[in-house]
C-alpha cells in the first residue's frame, strides 16, 4: 500500500520540558490542553495563531492526560501523584483536587453533556471512578479490571463507560449502576 505524508497544519516545539504525555482538543476547535511529564497542564489557542493561553501547576509528578468538559469551561487532568485536578479553561485556575486513587492516575475523561458534571479516571489500582464534578466528590468505584485502568471514555450522551487496561480487556459499563454492560476479553475471532 502506498503511503501518504501528509503535513502537519499546526506544530508546537518544545511544548513541554520533557515528553508530551495527553492532549484534548476542545469541543469548539479553539483550544488544544497539553500535559507532561515536566507536571504542567497547558491550554494554547489555536486562532487566529497558535499561542499559549496559560499553563496550570500543582501536580507533584507527571501528568499523564487531560480531557475537556463537554462545555468547555474546565479542563481536568490526572497524575502520578495520584490525583485529579480541575482547572478553569479561561484562566488555569484551580478549582478542586481529587483523590481516592490508591495508585498512580493514567486517564481521564469528562462526561461531555453540557454540564459537564461527571468526571471518569482509570488508574494503576485497577480501578475505574467516577467523580462528581459539581460536589467536589468520588461518586463511584467501578471494578472489574485485573490490571492497570490505561484508558477511559464517555459516550457522546453519557449513558455509557469505556475502560481498557493492561488486562487485555474492554469493558462498557453503566455509570448510573457501576455494573459492566458489556466485557470485550482478549483478540476478536
Amino acid at each position: 500500500a502506498a503511503q501518504h505524508k501528509s503535513n502537519p497544519i499546526i506544530i508546537i516545539p518544545d511544548a513541554h520540558t520533557g515528553g508530551v504525555l495527553g492532549i484534548f482538543i476542545d469541543r469548539s476547535d479553539s483550544l488544544i490542553a497539553t500535559c507532561g511529564v515536566d507536571g504542567m497542564v497547558k491550554l494554547w489557542k489555536l486562532h487566529p495563531t497558535l499561542t499559549p493561553k496559560c499553563t496550570a501547576s500543582g501536580h507533584l509528578s507527571e501528568v499523564n492526560n487531560v480531557s475537556f468538559s463537554g462545555d468547555d469551561s474546565f479542563v481536568a487532568s490526572v497524575s502520578g501523584d495520584q490525583t485529579l485536578r480541575i482547572w478553569t479553561a479561561a484562566t488555569c485556575q484551580p478549582v478542586n483536587t481529587l483523590t481516592g486513587h490508591t495508585g498512580e492516575v493514567l486517564c481521564v475523561y469528562f462526561s461531555q453533556s453540557d454540564s459537564g458534571r461527571y468526571i471518569a479516571t482509570g488508574s494503576s489500582d485497577q480501578t475505574v471512578k467516577i467523580w462528581d464534578r459539581q460536589n467536589g466528590v468520588e461518586w463511584r468505584t467501578l471494578r472489574g479490571h485485573t490490571g492497570a485502568v490505561t484508558g477511559v471514555a464517555y459516550s457522546y450522551n453519557d449513558s455509557l463507560i469505556a475502560s481498557c487496561g493492561e488486562d487485555m480487556q474492554v469493558i462498557v459499563w453503566s455509570p448510573s449502576s457501576g455494573q459492566p454492560i458489556i466485557p470485550l476479553i482478549g483478540q476478536p475471532h
